[in-house]
């Protein structure tokens, strides 16, 4: 009943991906597997990914931060997929009614229709990338920067806490702008990124 009630909070606030990972889930993963039919069921549009699918190992950092990778890139991958099914379809019977090869068809229409959604969903990702690592980090880390925060915390090292948070807040917004950056020029041809770096 609890989960039930998470899941339906996380879809009101219109999360895209879960990660789930239970402490024991690699020697018995019933129990998180079931938590996942239940997101599932409650919130069918999110990605769920479950440790003892994505990485079934002893050690529970090592799980989780890949399960945390895996969600961060479960959305991005969902969105060009969803990209390649949506290339119009006049484009594609044009060109091939001009002989255009599947590979050609590809490579020239479908990719180039598709990365812009890819983009989009690349842009999200990368800016709150740095919190899934962190969030790996205080499950079971002896380092980094979230060890660093938990010490802080347990210490009331206050100013430790804060810088802390710079340093995460100046990755989160640095890698936000450098893949933006370079997404713009990947995707020059789209008409409000065109707009946008002419200025």
């Amino acid at each position: 009943a609890a989960l039930r009630v998470v899941a339906g909070q996380l879809k009101k606030e219109r999360v895209e991906s879960i990660a789930v990972c239970f402490l024991h889930a690699y020697a018995n993963p019933i129990h998180e597997r079931r938590a996942g039919e239940i997101l599932a069921e409650v919130f069918p549009e999110a990605v769920v990914s479950l440790s003892s699918e994505v990485s079934p190992k002893y050690r529970e950092y090592e799980r989780t931060s890949t399960t945390v990778a895996n969600s961060y890139v479960g959305p991005v991958t969902a969105t060009f997929l969803d990209g390649l099914r949506r290339t119009e379809p006049g484009w594609v019977d044009l060109a091939r009614t001009m002989g255009a090869t599947p590979w050609a068809v590809l490579r020239h229409i479908r990719l180039p229709a598709a990365l812009p959604a890819a983009a989009s969903g690349i842009r999200v990702a990368i800016a709150v990338a740095p919190i899934g690592a962190i969030v790996g980090e205080w499950v079971g880390s002896s380092q980094g920067l979230g060890y660093l925060m938990l010490h802080a915390n347990a210490r009331m090292q206050i100013d430790v806490m804060f810088a802390a948070l710079l340093v995460l807040t100046a990755m989160g917004l640095a890698l936000y702008f450098i893949m933006d950056f370079l997404l713009r020029r990947i995707v020059a041809w789209q008409p409000d990124t065109q707009a946008n770096v002419s200025h």
